[in-house]
């Protein structure tokens, strides 16, 4: 796809966004200048209290428009890591993930492994927990915990009728039946009723052609968030110290609150800051070396569930949301990922000269 195309879509998504923010913020809750402001530069309105624009400069931190422009990093090579059936695919091979029970189109059930049909009860029943999700959404949307429980049936923790368990299927669409994750005892701590992944990012050095980890949080559900634990959804970010695994305080990023640490958890009274998470060291190594195995696709966003013997690669995506990321600090502060971003198109290098009057 040419550059000019790829920069009006970008365009075009981010004006939506906007105006939507727009819509469910009020246009009066914000001067007119700082509206205009606001577009000009890039940013969705609650950017001026999540990286206090009063206090810092807006210019070291990559802008919304800038992240939608990172989706195209990966090129048609991202399909790959995106779609979550053919990430199953490629990944199983090669690294613990949920194995993929059914695929259902347009309300119909295909069991791949059979290669024949079956109904949602009866592997309902058989598997007793199982996670619905489209093969084409990002940010938890849409994703389903479906339980066989004591005879009853459950969606989202709540009793449903047998016979309206597939009716409540989207009429038309591509989704997979995965099995569901137990996760270890360090993510349960964090709140029991999701499962928490690691949001981790894996960036290919531009000029040595070897992957680093970027950033990471910890992301943690809440009852708002459930049954995923997406910060979307209305779950938690905990930004993680890289070196050590030792994760920080908690956010919420939200489109309509302004933006707040959270120290404990709103559900169970859990402190966040200062836990450190098992094996991260392990939980590192083991990341890069899939990340060698994808030269053709060089940014990565690993959501990954630790267990008690390992970790499980819940799923991929070619890009990520990068709000949660810069609340300490600004991704381009780091030369690594400023070099990463400026070789793909999505800042400009003059970002640098800019670190250099901050300092």
């Amino acid at each position: 796809m040419k550059r000019i195309t790829v920069l009006f879509r970008v365009w075009i998504k981010f004006t939506w966004f906007f105006l939507h923010s727009m819509r469910r913020r009020k246009p009066w809750s914000l001067p007119p200048q700082t509206w205009i402001l606001l577009y000009c530069r890039g940013f969705l309105p609650n950017k001026i209290s999540m990286y206090r624009f009063w206090e810092n400069n807006w210019k070291l931190y990559i802008n919304d428009r800038q992240v939608l422009l990172s989706s195209h990093i990966n090129g048609d090579y991202g399909i790959i890591i995106d779609d979550k059936f053919l990430s199953s695919l490629v990944m199983r091979s090669i690294a613990r993930i949920p194995r993929t029970w059914a695929v259902i189109r347009d309300r119909k059930v295909s069991v791949p492994e059979s290669g024949g049909n079956n109904d949602l009860k009866s592997l309902l029943r058989e598997r007793g927990k199982i996670i619905l999700k489209p093969t084409d959404k990002c940010g938890g949307k849409e994703v389903v915990l479906l339980e066989f429980r004591d005879g009853i049936y459950l969606r989202n923790n709540k009793v449903t009728d047998a016979d309206q368990l597939a009716a409540s299927l989207p009429e038309s669409g591509d989704f997979i039946l995965t099995e569901y994750i137990q996760q270890g005892e360090f993510a349960a701590s964090l709140y029991p009723d999701t499962v928490n992944t690691i949001r981790m990012l894996t960036m290919l050095d531009p000029d040595s052609q070897i992957p680093f980890i970027a950033c990471a949080t910890q992301r943690v559900g809440t009852s708002d968030s459930y049954p995923v634990d997406n910060v979307s959804s209305g779950g938690l970010a905990c930004s993680i110290d890289i070196r050590t695994g030792r994760i920080r305080k908690a956010s919420r990023v939200f489109m309509r609150e302004p933006f707040r640490w959270i120290e404990r958890h709103p559900d169970t009274g859990l402190q966040f800051e200062g836990q450190v998470i098992p094996g991260w060291k392990k939980i590192c190594r083991e990341t890069l070396q899939l990340a060698k195995l994808f030269p053709l696709i060089p940014y990565i966003a690993w959501d990954i569930a630790l267990l008690d013997d390992g970790i499980c690669i819940i799923e991929t995506n070619s890009w990520s949301d990068l709000s949660a990321f810069q609340l300490v600090q600004p991704l381009t502060a780091d030369p690594a990922i400023r070099r990463f971003f400026e070789h793909h198109r999505v800042i400009g290098k003059n970002i640098t000269s800019f670190h250099a009057e901050a300092k």
